[in-house]
Parts: C-alpha cells; structure tokens; sequence
C-alpha cells in the first residue's frame, strides 16, 4: 500500500506534466535556434562569394541615419560587414 495521499498523486501527476511541456518547449526552442544557425551560415556563405564577385565601385546611394547623410556605399564592404554580424553571433 501506498503512503501517498490522493492530493499528494495528484500534485505529482500535475508536476510530470508540466515538466514533459517543458522538455517539450526546450526541444522547440533548440530547434528554432538550430534552424536560425543553419540560415546565418548559409547567408554568410552567400555574402561572403558575393563580396568577392563584385568590385569596390560596384554599391548604391543609401541614407545613413546615424550619420544623417546620405553617401554611396559599396556592396562589397556592405556584404563583408553583414557576414561579420552573422559570424559574430555564431
């Protein structure tokens, strides 16, 4: 026979539970985060054959809000700062 009460069984039954929803929101979790790795590598890979496709002179005229000019910006340097944000996070 059993010590345990029926609101003791009760208590760990509801214990179990939110645990395995737990587990199963970490799982979720670490599958997003793998997914968003997965995506990063692959843009830095594309970034970083782009940059070595195109010259210096190749960019376009864009609005820099933090220096609050707008100037022309190279597509190269453009991509080789991209990647370096997405190799910073990995």
């Amino acid at each position: 026979m059993s010590d345990k009460t029926e609101d003791q069984i009760t208590r760990e039954k509801d214990a179990v539970q939110k645990m395995v929803g737990a587990k199963s929101a970490m799982e979720a979790a670490l599958g997003r985060i793998a997914t968003l790795e997965r995506a990063i590598t692959n843009m830095n890979v594309v970034l970083d054959d782009m940059s070595k496709q195109v010259g210096d002179g190749v960019g376009y005229m864009t609005y820099n809000t933090e220096k609050n000019v707008e100037g022309f910006i190279s597509i190269r340097k453009q991509a080789n700062r991209v990647a370096e944000i997405g190799r910073k996070v990995l």
